[in-house]
């Protein structure tokens, strides 16, 4: 999860179901925000266009954080410590331990934030985008290594 739902969010969703399907794993996934600034929109033109230069499908439509979210998933990852504040607002207590930083999974920079490219140009959008995959390949590997 992210602030808005329409550009990091939506990119690592992306990311992690098109590597579901290429593993062959049984996993939902989703995105939101936690705020409710793009409720219903389409992600950021620019996180469709990296996805698509990387051949990854993106379906998606901009929603906020609710409560429920902690009940019905294992892992919510958010990108930054303040999306992590606003989280542990939403959170009930008996499920903040579900809450991951995305980069606590990466291998460079473990456990700092991945950076809001919205202000920034295409470029920025590619950051996240390898930042995005580097994470989520080792969050899927951890998650591997906890199955068996």
């Amino acid at each position: 999860m992210c602030l808005g739902n329409i550009c990091r969010s939506p990119m690592a969703e992306a990311i992690l179901r098109h590597r579901v399907i290429e593993r062959n794993l049984a996993m939902e996934t989703a995105s939101c925000g936690t705020a409710n600034y793009h409720i219903g929109d389409p992600p950021d033109p620019r996180t469709i266009g990296v996805l698509k230069k990387y051949n990854i499908n993106i379906n998606h439509k901009g929603q906020q954080l609710k409560s429920k979210d902690f009940e019905d998933y294992d892992y919510l990852i958010v990108m930054d410590d303040s999306n992590l504040k606003n989280a542990l607002q939403v959170a009930p207590k008996e499920y903040q331990s579900k809450l991951y930083k995305m980069r606590d999974f990466d291998s460079l920079a473990r456990g700092s934030n991945i950076n809001d490219p919205w202000y920034g140009d295409y470029s920025d959008f590619e950051i996240c985008f390898e930042t995005l995959e580097r994470s989520i390949d080792l969050f899927l590997g951890k998650i591997d290594s906890d199955l068996k």
